[in-house]
C-alpha cells in the first residue's frame, strides 16, 4: 500500500485511489473485487461498490460523502460513516494506492505433491498391474499384494479401464524397507510415502488420484461442491467439509440422480457447463447407518485411516448413476448445504448477493483465479435460483429437494 496515502486517508482533502491491480465487476446489489493472479476475491454491497467506483484519485472523501448522500437519499452523517467504513475496509485489505496488494495465502499448497524420495528399484514383473482413467488422466497401479490390489480395484471399479494406454500417473506399492507390516508408496518412479500402515494405504492412493485427476482439469474452475444431475441439468451443493455433502450425494445417487461428484464441480467457464468427476465417496462412521438402506453392504466394507486421522469406508457410486463419459450439463440450481444437529430441516431461498458471497467463500479451484472465472461465477449465479438447505434429517432434506428443486 502507498504509506503516505494510508496516513492521509481520513484527513481533510484526502484523495484515495483504487489499486490498478484490482478488477471490479458490478453484480446484482453490489459488486465484486478480484486481485488478478491470486484467489483473493471480495464482495461489496451496493454502497461499498458505489464508493469503490469513486476512487479515482481525484475525488475527496468530502465529495464522496456528498455524492453518496445524494445518490441514496441519506443524511450526511450516515453517508460519512459509510464512506469511512468502506475506505477503512479497503485500506485494511491493501486495496488502495498504486502498489500491488499482497496475496494473503499462507504458502501451503494442499494440492502439491512433494516427490523427493529415492527412486523405485527395478522390480521385474509385478504380481498385479491395473489401469483406470478419470477425465484427461490415465492411472497405472502396480502392487505385490493381492489383498491391497483387490481393495483398490473394488474402490475404483466404476472408473473406465484403459488397458494399453500410456499412463499419466504411475502408482506402486511395496512392502516397507524399514518397518514391519507397513508399505512404501511410489509415485511416478519416486517414493512418495514410506512406512504407511496397511489401513492407510488406500487413503494415500485415493488422495493422489484426487489431486492428479483435479490437476488434469486445470482449464476448468473447480468449486468445492457435490454435483448431482437431474434431467439435463445439474444441482450444485457447495459446502464446507463435514457438512454432509457426501452423505446427501450418496443418497440422491441411490434415488436415481446422476452422480457427477461428491467433492468438486468442474465448471467450464466458457460454456458454464459442468463435467463429471465421479471419484469414490469417503464415508465417515456417522453416515454408515444412515446410508445402509441404500447400500446394504456398506457396514461390512473395510475401514481405512485417512491422512487427516479420520476413519472412513470407500464407496464407489452406483454404476447406474454414472453420467456418460464426456457428458456436460448446465447448472440448474445451487443449494448451499449446512448441517445443524437438532435443527428443523428447511430450504430457504437466497438472494443473489448472499449466494455469491457464499460461493466465493466455498470455492476451491486448484489454480489461480482468472478474470473470466469470476465473470463465469457472476453469470451463473445471476441466471439461476439459489437456496440454503439447513439439514439435520436426511429423509426430510430429500423430500424438500424433491418438492422444490428436483
Amino acid at each position: 500500500m502507498n504509506i503516505s496515502q494510508n496516513i492521509r486517508l481520513n484527513s481533510e482533502g484526502s484523495l484515495p485511489s483504487a489499486s490498478p491491480y484490482v478488477h471490479f465487476f458490478p453484480f446484482a446489489d453490489g459488486g465484486v473485487l478480484f486481485l488478478q493472479g491470486t484467489n483473493r476475491v471480495w464482495t461489496l454491497n451496493l454502497s461499498s461498490a458505489y464508493i469503490w467506483c469513486l476512487l479515482d484519485g481525484e475525488t475527496s472523501v468530502e465529495d464522496m460523502t456528498a455524492t453518496l448522500a445524494a445518490k441514496f437519499s441519506i443524511d450526511e452523517v450516515t453517508s460519512r460513516r459509510d464512506v469511512e467504513d468502506a475506505l477503512n475496509r479497503f485500506e485494511r485489505e491493501g486495496l488502495l494506492g498504486a502498489d500491488r496488494p499482497q496475496d494473503s495465502g499462507d504458502g501451503i499448497d494442499p494440492w502439491k505433491i512433494d516427490l523427493t524420495g529415492p527412486p523405485l528399484a527395478e522390480q521385474g514383473e509385478w504380481a498385479v498391474r491395473r489401469s483406470f482413467a478419470t477425465p484427461h488422466q490415465v492411472f497405472e497401479f502396480s502392487c505385490s499384494d493381492f489383498r491391497l490390489v483387490e481393495a483398490f480395484a473394488e474402490t475404483m471399479t466404476h472408473l473406465s479401464s484403459c488397458r494399453g494406454a500410456l499412463p499419466d500417473t504411475r502408482l506402486a506399492v511395496l512392502p516397507s524397507d524399514s518397518l514391519a507390516n507397513a508399505w512404501d508408496i511410489y509415485l511416478d518412479g519416486r517414493r512418495y510415502k514410506a512406512g504407511v500402515p496397511e489401513n492407510g494405504v488406500l487413503p494415500c492412493l485415493a488422495s493422489v488420484v484426487f489431486i492428479r485427476a483435479s490437476e488434469a482439469l486445470n482449464q476448468s474452475f473447480l468449486i468445492h461442491a457435490a454435483v448431482l444431475g437431474n434431467g439435463n441439468r445439474v444441482i450444485l451443493f457447495p459446502a464446507d467439509a463435514g457438512s454432509g455433502k457426501t452423505t446427501l450425494a450418496a443418497a440422491l445417487a441411490a434415488n436415481g440422480l446422476k452422480f457427477f461428484s461428491d467433492e468438486l464441480a468442474v465448471l467450464n467457464v466458457d460454456t458454464l457447463r459442468v463435467s463429471p468427476l465421479p471419484l469414490p465417496m469417503s464415508i465417515k462412521p456417522g453416515s454408515v447407518e444412515i446410508l445402509a438402506r441404500y447400500y446394504p453392504g456398506l457396514a461390512q466394507r473395510s475401514v481405512w485411516l485417512r491422512l487427516d486421522g479420520k476413519h472412513v469406508r470407500y464407496l464407489p457410486p452406483p454404476l447406474e448413476s454414472l453420467p456418460l463419459y464426456g457428458d456436460l450439463a448446465p447448472v440448474g440450481s445451487i443449494v448451499f448445504l449446512r448441517y445443524e444437529k437438532g435443527a428443523q430441516t428447511r430450504l430457504l431461498e437466497l438472494g443473489k448477493f448472499e449466494a455469491l458471497q457464499r460461493l466465493v467463500k466455498t470455492g476451491s479451484s486448484n489454480r489461480e483465479c482468472r478474470a473470466k472465472d469470476i465473470e463465469a461465477l457472476l453469470k451463473m449465479v445471476e441466471g439461476i435460483l439459489c437456496h440454503e438447505l439447513v439439514c439435520s434429517d436426511l429423509d426430510t432434506a430429500i423430500s424438500l429437494l424433491e418438492e422444490e428443486i428436483l
